[in-house]
């Protein structure tokens, strides 16, 4: 409490605090949820959001993720926040997000799809960048027994549609999940299209998104495809290696 309150009751620090400063703030968020407080560790985002303050990308990320292994712990604070809503709190996305993003870092499948309907439903909340890039993370983990029932692709392009009916652009990490969701699925065609689009959104394509791709279009012989991504890759590859000989 003495951490929290010293870093953030310093208006001069302005919005967002210095990545040192995060880092702390994770520890003291985290270690309550280890500590099996998880109201606690959610009331310092609440607290945030009620000052007029944000909250850190980096904040949400670390507490998803600390939270990713504790299923119990995960429900508690879904239910917290609902109660909180329904008994006419404002409560804010961020706060939303931490229970998706737990749920989408932890394989959680079916609680993620209950809780990204309670966006809108319970929370009176439209799902910005970070929930929908957690539910195309964990559309992969859905269970799939045979290529006839794979239904991860359509999913994956649903909520990619969803996402830009809704204005929310996309960003390299969107695509990346889109195009594990579409490799697995083995949805060559549309893959093509989803990495066609990307290029377009002037979004080019890292050395992730390459390394995912190649595979499935080694394996449909796609030589023009093959050739653009082998020639990219080189590219990042020998720029990563110029970059650690001018660091030296």
């Amino acid at each position: 409490e003495e951490i929290y309150n010293g870093l953030y009751n310093d208006e001069s620090k302005g919005l967002f605090l210095s990545e040192n400063e995060e880092r702390v703030l994770n520890y003291v968020i985290i270690g309550n949820l280890k500590g099996h407080r998880p109201q606690a560790a959610i009331d310092y985002i609440l607290e945030r959001k009620k000052e007029g303050k944000d909250v850190h990308p980096r904040t949400i990320i670390s507490v998803s993720k600390a939270l990713a292994t504790m299923s119990t712990a995960i429900d508690d604070i879904y239910y917290y926040l609902a109660e909180k809503k329904i008994s006419g709190e404002s409560v804010p996305i961020e706060a939303v997000n931490v229970v998706l993003g737990a749920c989408s870092f932890g394989g959680h499948v079916d609680r993620a799809f209950d809780t990204s309907k309670a966006y809108e439903k319970l929370f009176g909340l439209k799902m910005d960048l970070f929930a929908y890039n957690c539910m195309l993370r964990v559309t992969a983990k859905k269970p799939s027994i045979t290529a006839k029932d794979d239904v991860r692709a359509a999913i994956g392009l649903s909520l990619f549609e969803k996402m830009k009916d809704q204005g929310v652009q996309p960003n390299e990490e969107t695509y990346f999940h889109l195009i594990q969701l579409l490799s697995l699925s083995q949805a060559v065609e549309e893959l093509l299209a989803v990495y066609k689009e990307m290029e377009s959104s002037n979004i080019v394509p890292g050395e992730p998104i390459i390394r995912l791709s190649l595979p499935i279009l080694r394996r449909y012989d796609l030589k023009k495809q093959v050739k653009e991504c082998e020639e990219r890759l080189r590219e990042i590859e020998s720029a990563a290696a110029s970059n650690k000989i001018s660091t030296k």
